[in-house]
């Protein structure tokens, strides 16, 4: 049999990526490790091939000659890169091109363009979009250019991995003490590869997180799914997110959108991506994501349409939507359910789930690629080398009262034995005022944590 497309990721990424090509009827394989073995995509693949042991922190995910390699031996077409590991990997993409195989994202030009912080800064404040300060945008290499840099802005500063994702590379730094210490304790360890390059802005210390979700198709065209609010996060890392963002005027939402597609269309944008800002006294560009990303399913229930199938089309030929078609309907709500102790830092947890059930019912999806267990089955085992995403709840309602409402309830039918993991504190956050008055902003998880 001829198999279209290779999925080249896991979890609950590889879980959309099936449903879309099943949806659209294209023939698929999966990637995967020994330790994913028992995961739902893994299980339910006909054409899988394993990578290895994976025991890497993700290593065997990000293997680009031997994923390129696996699709070209087996006369695969496509590779759908999912969300992180080498979603945002220009090099992968490159391979792909150079292989004759089909990336499902932008060309490996885009990415490097706009995945690179610095070159995607340049690049939208050249379209007239307003960036977060310094206007001059440099990479910085050492301390002293960064002191510079900073006494020029103000502090606090955040110094960034020019290339890094999800929150890493990121270093929040309220005085010259804090760059010394990034720079000898934290960039020379971890981001050698580099050299130390890192990018400086001023950082904003209560912001909106507000991001716009586009969509650009292989004949040019470019179409928005309006906004969602992504300023829940802990470790710079996003626990809830919500569509349509709350709080933000008409003219705030027309600004954003019409610049985010303008900037699309101009750089020839294809595939999905996420265009982020900062709102604070203005909105300011923080990055682009050109990729899928976790939080998708929210935008997809406040607007209806399943954009994993949409990102295929688009990418194939048409996105096979006008913008008139893509209206908001109601309000959507999704929170990150993680192995992981909010009482201790957001210190990560693994080892075996013993009982896992969650809800179902009207305006609610649950993504996992774990399945149920209530005792009749082995428990799932929660690998310590992989993100550890186990699920997330999506609810949608007419209105976001009603909506955060349904939320809670489906919150507190979740079971989930075995583990640490965070669904108390999604519900504290939920039911906190500075939340339900939609006027929260990055500093609210920090707020909700114990004192001392």
């Amino acid at each position: 049999m001829t198999i279209e497309m290779l999925i080249a990721n896991r979890g609950i990424a590889a879980m959309r990526v099936i449903e879309a090509c099943d949806a659209l009827n294209i023939s698929w394989a999966i990637i995967y490790t020994e330790a994913d073995e028992k995961t739902l995509p893994v299980m339910s693949a006909k054409n899988k091939f394993c990578l290895g042991k994976g025991e890497h922190g993700g290593g065997d995910y990000c293997n680009i000659e031997k994923i390129v390699e696996t699709a070209r031996q087996n006369n695969i077409k496509s590779i759908h890169p999912g969300y992180g590991f080498l979603s945002e990997n220009a090099d992968f993409a490159l391979a792909c091109e150079k292989a004759g195989i089909r990336f499902i994202g932008p060309s490996s030009k885009i990415i490097r363009l706009a995945g690179n912080k610095r070159t995607a800064k340049k690049s939208v404040r050249n379209s007239g979009i307003r960036v977060i300060p310094p206007e001059k945008i440099d990479t910085i290499k050492g301390e002293i250019p960064a002191l510079i840099v900073a006494a020029s802005v103000g502090f606090p500063v955040m110094l960034k991995a020019v290339n890094s994702g999800g929150g890493r590379g990121l270093f929040k730094c309220r005085g010259p003490h804090d760059v010394h210490r990034a720079f000898k304790d934290y960039y020379s360890k971890r981001f050698d590869r580099i050299s130390g390059k890192v990018l400086l802005e001023k950082y904003f210390e209560q912001a909106k997180h507000i991001e716009v979700q586009i969509l650009g198709d292989a004949e040019g065209n470019v179409l928005h799914f309006g906004t969602r609010d992504c300023s829940v996060q802990r470790k710079h890392q996003k626990l809830i997110e919500e569509a349509p963002a709350p709080r933000l005027t008409p003219d705030e939402r027309d600004y954003l959108t019409a610049h985010c597609v303008a900037y699309a269309r101009k750089i020839g944008y294809r595939g999905l991506g996420t265009m982020e800002f900062l709102r604070q006294s203005g909105l300011h560009f923080l990055e682009m994501n050109t990729r899928a990303q976790v939080e998708l399913p929210v935008t997809e229930k406040a607007y209806g349409h399943n954009l994993y199938k949409r990102q295929i089309m688009a990418v194939y030929n048409k996105a096979g939507l006008s913008q008139d078609q893509i209206v908001c309907a109601g309000h959507a709500i999704e929170c990150r359910i993680y192995a992981e102790d909010p009482a201790n830092g957001f210190m990560p947890d693994c080892g075996p789930i013993t009982e896992f059930r969650h809800p179902i019912g009207e305006g609610i999806t649950f993504y996992t690629h774990i399945g149920e267990i209530a005792g009749e089955r082995e428990a799932f085992r929660v690998p310590e080398f992989y993100d550890h995403h186990i699920a997330s709840l999506v609810v949608h309602a007419e209105s976001r009262e009603k909506c955060i409402e349904r939320t809670v309830n489906a919150l507190g039918i979740i079971v989930l034995k075995g583990i640490k993991n965070n669904i108390s504190f999604l519900n504290r956050i939920l039911v906190a005022e500075d939340f339900k008055s939609g006027v929260y902003d990055t500093t609210l998880v920090e707020k909700m944590l114990p004192s001392g």
